[in-house]
This record gives C-alpha cells, structure tokens and sequence, in this order.
C-alpha cells in the first residue's frame, strides 16, 4: 500500500507542528501575545453579524474610550454595538456598514458618534483598517470566527520572540489590551507617557483640514437617519486640552460651529470635560477612565433620551 505524498507530509507535520507549540517562547510583549485574539476581534466587529440598538461610530478614541457594556445600563439594557475602528471616519461607506448594523424592530434605535476633527478628514475616508478586515479571504475569515483556538495554536512565531528571552531583551514599553466582543478594547500602556501624542500629531496634522465634503455628508446622514426614525447623538471624545487645542488650531476644527449645523440637523450634541478623565498616552483614555467615561455618558443620554 502506498500513501499520497500529501497525506504522509501531514502526518509528518502534524506531530512537529504540535511539538513546536509546546516548546515555543511566551513573548514579554502583550502585543506578540494577543496577535491572534486581535484579529478575532476585529473579524467579529467586521463581519460577525451582530446586530444592535445602540451603534457607536468614530476613530480610536471612541473604540478604546466607549465601554457598550456600561452604556447599556442606563439604556435600559438595549444591546449597544462599538462599530468604532483604529483611524477610523465618518463617511457614507461606515454610515451604510453601521445602518445595517440596527437590529430590525429595535423601539429606540440609536446612532452614537464619536466626533474628532481627525474623522473628519480625506484622509480617513479609506476606512483602511475595516477594508483590510472585511476583505480578508474567506478561509481566514472562517477559522477566525469559528475555530480561534486553532489560529491562536498555529500563531507563527516572530524572529524577535525568539531572540528576546535569549537576550534579555525586554520591550520599552508594555501595551495591554483586553478585547470585547461588544467592540470597545480596554486599553492601558506602561509606562504612561501623556506627552506622546503631541508630537505625532503635530507631524501628521501640520498642512491639513478638514474636508467640507465629510462635514456636509455627516449632516445629510444625520436628517437621513433623523426622518427614518433613528436617534443621533454625537460628543467629542474626551483627550487632553493640550492635544484638543492642537486639532483646533492645525485643523481649524470649530467644535461650537459644528455643533450647532449637526443639531439643526436634528442631531443630539453632548459636551464633556477633558478632566476628570485619564489618557495613557495623551490621545486615548486608560481603561478605567473609558469605564467612567461610558458610565458618564450613558447618564447623559439616559437624561436625553426620556
């Protein structure tokens, strides 16, 4: 009897490929660890299908500072969605992703948008990061959903993993992230370094603007969803006053301006301080500052939408 070169290759493989994750190194980076269950993450809010009352919106400043969890406690415990990505903006292609995103028969549907100036430019209008995930190849999509056991188990290894724990090589800096399947990714660095922000974004933001385009379709979205019987709300996401004076100013944002076109629109703007909330890293607020934050705000629109 003589056996399929294919199939005495796996029979080859398998037992080596099992061998070689029991003896792999654990990497002292959180980032190398959680590679796997990052992409998960990221399949589920993209293609996993769930659908919601409540539907967040914004860039990484809403997808790390909006607990759904918390939100839905003072929304009558409706199934809130964080539909917010990494770089992310506010264009018709995530309006259309997030409308589809409604539970049917939802009582109060609700769009929830988490407005910067950076959403707000050309540039973001890509939505690269969601493009990147929704158009992944189906087998991947698959086993991500499905079988994340497996993908975690079969993770390759990287060169720098191996030659760290040899070295002693330990990372400058150590950044925690603890995924939600509700969307929100509850985030902490060590060491903090509340400075960090002011000088990426004055290198990437330094020449640009807002697009009046972005800004035009985000109040006929608002009346479109308005007359269709769906609650809009939008606030700023809080931050730093150093890093918020710097868009102003780079970008020329008027949050008060904005503000006002978006509820002529027939949307519902929140204000909230920067100050009794903590960033790690001058952009992003620290895990339990996101939960008070989210706590803060569900109040807010508990009170607004009676």
């Amino acid at each position: 009897m003589r056996f399929d070169r294919t199939v005495l290759a796996l029979l080859i493989a398998a037992p080596l490929c099992v061998a070689g994750n029991w003896v792999k190194p654990v990497s002292p980076d959180p980032l190398d660890r959680d590679r796997t269950e990052e992409a998960r993450f990221y399949m589920v809010k993209t293609a996993g299908g769930q659908k919601g009352d409540v539907i967040v919106l914004g860039d990484s400043r809403t997808l790390r500072g909006v607990a759904p969890e918390v939100l839905s406690k003072h929304l009558g415990g409706g199934k809130v969605l964080n539909f917010a990505y990494n770089a992310g903006g506010l264009n018709p292609e995530i309006y259309e992703a997030a409308t589809a995103r409604l539970a049917p028969g939802a009582s109060r549907p609700m769009m929830l948008l988490g407005v910067t100036p950076l959403t707000l430019m050309s540039v973001k209008a890509g939505n690269a990061q969601y493009r990147e995930v929704l158009h992944k190849p189906r087998d991947e999509r698959w086993l991500l959903l499905h079988f994340p056991g497996i993908m975690r188990w079969l993770q390759p290894v990287q060169p720098v993993e191996l030659i760290r724990p040899v070295l002693g090589f330990a990372p400058h800096s150590l950044y925690h992230q603890e995924f939600h399947d509700d969307g929100w990714i509850g985030s902490l660095k060590e060491p903090e370094n509340p400075e960090e922000a002011l000088g990426v974004y004055t290198a990437q933001l330094t020449g640009q603007s807002l697009d009046a385009t972005l800004v035009q379709e985000l109040m006929a979205q608002t009346r479109a969803w308005t007359r269709a019987g769906v609650q809009v709300f939008a606030f700023r996401p809080p931050t730093t006053d150093e890093l918020e004076a710097l868009e102003n100013r780079l970008l020329g944002f008027d949050e008060a301006r904005l503000a006002a076109a978006f509820e002529e629109a027939g949307g519902h703007w929140l204000e909230f301080p920067n100050a009794p909330y903590h960033s790690y890293d001058g952009s992003h607020l620290r895990q339990d500052s996101a939960i008070a934050f989210s706590g803060d705000l569900g109040k807010s629109l508990a009170v607004d939408t009676r």
